[in-house]
């Protein structure tokens, strides 16, 4: 082979490269091309996805809100936003009030002050003074009144209490008096009426069962034997008989003696009944402390006792000695006057607002 062959074979060879190498140059940019579009696919199909996911987490949320405003539109929790509305409307009605009485005491408070301004305090000494004549004012009344000796020596020893932390010589002679007074009413003997209440109480109680005297043969004190004991039980036991047959029936009285023999049922009650209110109207007379009316009242029911029960029986006996004693007892408390004390105190604090107005 001669040079020019091989010459001509090596430029064959060169020119068939740089065909090849323009074909592969002019298919890279199509592969590039294609790898980058489908790279902004799966970008696209991601935001897509994305998107997609949001709208239905949005729509779930928007469902779920719509079901919670559901279930709260109901009746009960009408009834409750309106039990809170009127809660609120006190709440502020309170709060007004509470604005009108703070303006109230600022208003107060100012109008105190200025009084304060305008109004001299007195002195401990002078309304430890006021106040032992307010004491001994009340005990006077107390005493006057309802003769409360408690009540009354309490108060005169709490006013002479007071005069004697004041250090004034001219008051020795009012808290003498003060202390001469008050043994006076310690001095006062009052019969307790307690006992004999209870007993009238007791005695009322006891007038349905007390025996009458018709009710019981009579008992001669004759010396008893053994045939005539023997024959007085037989007697008694026909004559006791004979009363419950005969006490419906007949009535006997006695014309020789106000006392009958034998009275009825009826007579009976009315016996008893008459003795009660005759006790009844001796305790309102012990409680009101009426030693006329109790002593009246005491010997004509003592007189009914002795005049229709047996006064041979022992309650009988026991009632006439309680009507005794009544009879006896001293109701009548005589009360020493009091109140000179009182009014010289009254005069020492007229002195001395005299001696203040002259200085």
């Amino acid at each position: 082979m001669s040079d020019n062959e091989i010459q001509a074979d090596q430029n064959e060879v060169s020119e068939q490269s740089d065909v090849v190498g323009v074909a592969d140059n002019k298919e890279a940019p199509k592969s590039l091309a294609g790898k980058s579009a489908g790279i902004w696919t799966v970008i696209t199909l991601w935001v897509a996805l994305a998107a997609l996911s949001g709208c239905i987490f949005l729509w779930m949320q928007q469902e779920a809100v719509k079901k919670q405003w559901v279930a709260l539109d109901t009746p009960a929790m009408a009834i409750k936003v309106e039990q809170l509305e009127k809660e609120a409307k006190k709440t502020q009605g309170l709060k007004n009030e509470l604005k009108t009485l703070q303006q109230l005491y600022q208003q107060l408070s100012i109008s105190f002050q200025a009084l304060q301004k305008h109004q001299q305090i007195k002195p401990v000494e002078d309304v430890r003074l006021v106040e032992a004549d307010a004491l001994l004012r009340f005990a006077q009344q107390r005493y006057t009144l309802t003769h409360d000796l408690f009540a009354t020596i309490s108060a005169m020893q709490m006013a002479e209490a007071l005069l004697r932390e004041r250090s004034d010589v001219a008051l020795v002679a009012v808290r003498k008096q003060i202390l001469a007074e008050i043994k006076l009413l310690q001095g006062i003997q009052i019969s307790r009426t307690d006992e004999s209440v209870s007993f009238v109480t007791k005695l009322i109680f006891k007038a349905d069962k007390l025996p009458l005297l018709s009710a019981h043969p009579v008992q001669f004190n004759k010396p008893d034997d053994e045939n005539n004991s023997g024959k007085r039980k037989e007697t008694d036991s026909i004559w006791k008989g004979l009363l419950k047959t005969m006490r419906p029936l007949v009535s006997i009285r006695r014309t020789s003696h106000k006392t009958p023999a034998m009275l009825s049922a009826e007579d009976e009650r009315h016996v008893r009944l008459i003795l009660k209110s005759r006790l009844e109207q001796l305790r309102l007379s012990l409680l009101q402390r009426n030693e006329a009316g109790a002593h009246v009242l005491s010997q004509q029911s003592r007189i009914w006792l002795t005049r229709y029960f047996d006064t041979r029986q022992q309650d009988t006996i026991a009632a006439i000695e309680g009507l005794d004693n009544l009879i006896k007892l001293k109701l009548d408390i005589k009360y020493p006057e009091i109140g000179l004390a009182w009014k010289q105190l009254q005069q020492f604090r007229k002195q001395q607002q005299h001696e203040k107005k002259a200085l």
